[in-house]
This record gives C-alpha cells, sequence and structure tokens, in this order.
C-alpha cells in the first residue's frame, strides 16, 4: 500500500506543477477579456494589442480615441506577502518616458518613483489642459511618489496623504512666454499642497510659493528678481506686477 501513497503523491505533485504552470502561462489579452475589468474603465480609455502573459506583458493605450503610447507592466508577486498588489509600469510614446511602481492596500494606492518626461504637447490632449496646445517644453519628474487613501479614491476629489519628489518644468515657451527651468518641490500638511518653486533664466531668478488645498482653493504668492533693470523678461508684464525696476511679483488667489 506504501508504493500507492507514493504513487498518488507523485501524480498530485505533478498535477499541481501542470496546474500552477498553465496559470503562469495564462494570456494577458484572455485574463483581459474575462475579468470584467474593460467594463470597469472609463468610456474614454481603451486599451489594445494587448500581448504577453498576465503577469508581464504589453498593451497600447488609448484616450478619446487617441493613442496615448505603449504601456509595459510586471507584477511583484513577493509583494503580494507584504499585503500589497504592486506592478510596474512604464508608459513609451513619440518624446516621452514615464515609469513608476503602483502598490494598491486595503488602505491606499501608492504610485512610487515616478520618472520620466512628457512634452507639453502631449499634456495638451488632456481636456483641462487644452490651452497647452500651444505650449513648447516638457514637464520632467523627479522620482515623485504619492499616496492616495482609498476614501480618497472613493470620493469625486481625490488628495493624497503623503507626496514626495520633485516636478520641473524645461524650456516652457507660451504666449510670449519663457521660462528655461522652474523646480517646484512639494510638502503636504493639514492645510494643504504647497509646492516651493525655484527658476531661472538670463539675468533673472524666480522663487515662492503655491499653494493648492482640496477644497479646490489656490494662492500663488511668487517674486521674480533681475540682476539689472534690462534683464527683466518682456512678460513679465502680462503675468506679474512690478515693484520695482528690478523685482516683480505675483500674488493671487481663486479656485482651480
Amino acid at each position: 500500500m506504501n508504493w500507492l501513497k507514493v504513487y498518488w503523491g507523485r501524480v498530485a505533485l505533478v498535477m499541481l506543477v501542470v496546474l500552477v504552470s498553465f496559470i503562469w502561462h495564462l494570456p494577458a489579452n484572455w485574463v483581459w477579456q474575462q475579468s470584467g475589468l474593460k467594463k470597469q474603465f472609463p468610456s474614454d480609455l481603451s486599451l489594445s494589442a494587448i500581448k504577453g502573459v498576465w503577469w508581464q506583458g504589453q498593451t497600447t493605450i488609448h484616450w478619446q480615441d487617441k493613442t496615448v503610447g505603449r504601456i509595459d507592466w510586471q507584477w511583484q508577486l513577493s509583494h503580494l506577502f507584504k499585503g500589497a498588489l504592486t506592478v510596474d509600469l512604464k508608459l513609451s510614446a513619440p518624446q516621452n518616458q514615464l515609469s513608476m511602481q503602483a502598490a494598491l492596500t486595503l488602505d491606499s494606492l501608492r504610485l512610487d518613483s515616478i520618472s520620466g518626461s512628457v512634452k507639453m504637447a502631449k499634456l495638451a490632449d488632456i481636456p483641462a489642459l487644452a490651452l497647452l496646445d500651444q505650449a513648447q517644453g516638457e514637464v520632467v519628474l523627479k522620482t515623485l511618489s504619492l499616496s492616495l487613501p482609498r476614501e480618497s479614491l472613493q470620493g469625486q476629489q481625490p488628495w493624497p496623504s503623503e507626496v514626495s519628489g520633485q516636478v520641473a518644468l524645461v524650456d516652457f515657451s507660451a504666449m510670449g512666454m519663457h521660462l528655461p527651468l522652474v523646480e517646484a518641490t512639494p510638502s503636504l500638511d493639514e492645510n494643504g499642497l504647497t509646492l516651493s518653486v525655484n527658476g531661472k533664466g538670463k539675468g533673472w531668478q524666480l522663487s515662492g510659493q503655491t499653494w493648492l488645498s482640496p477644497k479646490r482653493i489656490f494662492a500663488h504668492d511668487l517674486t521674480l528678481t533681475a540682476d539689472a533693470p534690462a534683464s527683466m523678461p518682456d512678460w513679465v508684464g502680462l503675468m506679474m506686477r512690478q515693484t520695482q525696476p528690478t523685482t516683480a511679483v505675483l500674488k493671487a488667489r481663486g479656485r482651480w
């Protein structure tokens, strides 16, 4: 009888290996079609050319019938033991690259190490940023991380509980304005999100803060200082109030 136990034990082990191998190699496109996730996507968002297996592959993402780019994904299955569903994502598009790690837990969605650059013209595809369709330059994300609580995601106005990293605006041009480099470092407290701003151009420097609140209120407090009156940018009169020959300020408050 012992040989029967050994025999059936080996059969069970082989069947388990076959089952695990079958699940491991399930095509991503088949899983996508069968999972029902497609029905939960916004109507403006769609995927095509899904390749690879469920845990590692790539797809092309479209927004409002416009191709955004290709997304490569790889699930980090070892993170399941930490109580998180984690996936590494990389967005590739002409002249645009973004990478990040997204981790979903019972309490929050965390986006870590968001790095890369996006051309301003690409951002104009977002309805709220349509005015940027003639803008030049790019947005560079430097190891940006944020955490969104589950209750925030379920509301109409998602708001982070943590944020870190840096965002830079490089060689921005629009409506006669040119900003060679502007860097914003975010910090978060109970009152809202503060962006510490530092920029520079030929003969001038920009510094100050922009503040945002979860109640959709913003406030700007920025100062531009020139090395000499002749170094003041031409666009200052359109955007800021010149208080001295070499100083201009922007103080504004409103809703976004």
